[in-house]
């Protein structure tokens, strides 16, 4: 499919939106044997693909922060050591606390962000940003009057990233690429 919309549109920018699990045979546990059907490294291979995803929930997959944090590092470098091209932590999130309270989230949206910057990352978008009058349906809402200290976290990251970002394109571009980002 990336192939077919290249021909048709050879500057549209191709990903794949995976979770970021693997098929490693060094490592265990489901998010490296195989088991959820996709593969990090495999699926992001093709020419075709321009820039590798990842996702990261760890209230779900019951992942300590230091587990986490690892999880992100690992992948931005195996997309630029082994793949060679740029990565984005598509998708992130957590939610307040059963009091409402932003402190937990705070923590674990710096630490994340911090952790994409220092490695290399190309970018992190958080779940979800909503318009005050918008239901919070799953509690990982972020609204810029409410969550002020979230919304301030992740101002300084976006910044931060943005000076960063030509050291992090000449690091992951791609020969015949430079112009395509």
């Amino acid at each position: 499919m990336g192939a077919f919309i290249k021909e048709h549109d050879p500057e549209h920018l191709i990903t794949t939106g995976l979770e970021g699990f693997t098929r490693s045979g060094s490592a265990s546990g489901w998010k490296h044997d195989g088991s959820q059907g996709t593969d990090f490294i495999r699926n992001h291979r093709p020419a075709s693909i321009d820039f590798a995803t990842f996702h990261l929930w760890p209230a779900q997959w019951r992942m300590a922060q230091v587990e986490s944090l690892r999880w992100v590092e690992e992948h931005i470098l195996s997309a630029h050591a082994v793949l060679k091209k740029p990565v984005v932590l598509e998708e992130f999130g957590w939610s307040r606390d059963a009091r409402g309270s932003t402190a937990t989230r705070d923590g674990f949206y710096r630490a994340v962000l911090d952790t994409v910057c220092a490695a290399g990352g190309s970018g992190a978008l958080f779940w979800a940003h909503y318009h005050e009058g918008y239901p919070d349906y799953d509690g990982y809402g972020v609204y810029p009057g409410k969550d002020r200290s979230t919304a301030q976290i992740i101002t300084r990251a976006a910044r931060r990233m943005r000076r960063a970002r030509c050291a992090v394109s000449a690091t992951t571009s791609r020969p015949g690429r430079e112009g395509r980002r």
